[in-house]
């Protein structure tokens, strides 16, 4: 968005690791939460949640200090993975999105538009993301007890990942998701 649109952009890292690595490619950076620093970061014409809102623990409250710093009219886009999803519908306990525990909470598109309308945004409608999380699903079935990167190299699926990806997103029943939401204030 800032190269390539020439927007002023500000980020939010809670990780020092890549706070640091994005301090170091020149971001405008800032250490932190939504909810240890809203009250510090202006005005925002659009908030972008992009796999975040899993990993909070409470995703509306998070959305509402969005809406917060965000100006009249302005945007909300939250990317999530999709509970609803085809894949995980299949493949259950071994969908690699559940990523627990860092995955708090999980969507589904019904339950993504009521986070946001109860936060106070106009959401719009749900977009499937072409994106398939098959090739770690299965090797966390094939071989749920190695690691993680053990799993990967076992198993090169990859490019079906990517086209099962495609095709999965353009049934709407994709492992990801995205909502553009404007603000009602």
């Amino acid at each position: 968005m800032r190269d390539e649109l020439g927007w002023e952009v500000v980020g939010l890292e809670p990780s020092r690791a890549a706070y640091e690595a994005a301090q170091k490619a020149g971001l405008d950076i800032h250490l932190g939460t939504l909810e240890s620093r809203s009250g510090e970061l202006g005005e925002f014409d659009l908030v972008v949640f992009t796999h975040v809102l899993e990993h909070v623990p409470d995703p509306v409250a998070d959305l509402q200090r969005a809406r917060e710093i965000t100006r009249p009219g302005g945007h909300c886009v939250v990317s999530v993975p999709n509970v609803a999803s085809l894949e995980r519908r299949l493949l259950g306990r071994s969908w690699d999105a559940w990523d627990l525990p860092r995955h708090r909470t999980h969507f589904e598109p019904r339950t993504l538009i009521l986070a946001m309308e109860q936060a106070g945004w106009e959401p719009g409608e749900v977009g499937f993301e072409r994106y398939s999380v098959l090739a770690r699903s299965l090797c966390n079935a094939l071989w749920p007890a190695a690691p993680y990167e053990a799993r990967m190299q076992r198993l090169k699926l990859r490019r079906l990942s990517r086209s099962l990806g495609v095709l999965l997103g353009l049934l709407r029943t994709s492992s990801a998701m995205t909502l553009v939401a404007q603000s009602r204030g």
